[in-house]
């Protein structure tokens, strides 16, 4: 089973609530993050010249202006001026 879930840090605990920096949305195997991951990939819609890492494509979002559900995600990407949902 696959997952879409937020990345705000490519480390362990990939995201966190508080992130102030989102760097893409995750396909993700990871149950927990005391188990591996594996064959995960990294989404992130962007305008302008392209960029190729996660830290170099990261955009600043409002927490508290997005939505948030288990089902659904929807940001504003404040560096892009787009809306990811």
């Amino acid at each position: 089973m696959t997952d879409w879930s937020p990345q705000t840090d490519g480390g362990q605990w990939f995201f966190t609530y508080g992130g102030k920096r989102i760097e893409g949305l995750r396909a993700t195997r990871q149950p927990s993050p005391w188990m591996g991951d594996y064959g995960q990939f990294l989404l992130m819609p962007q305008t302008g010249k392209l960029a190729v890492t996660a830290k170099g494509r990261a955009s600043p979002y409002d927490v508290n202006a997005g939505t948030w559900k288990p089902d659904y995600l929807r940001l504003q990407l404040t560096r892009y001026n787009v809306t990811a949902s």
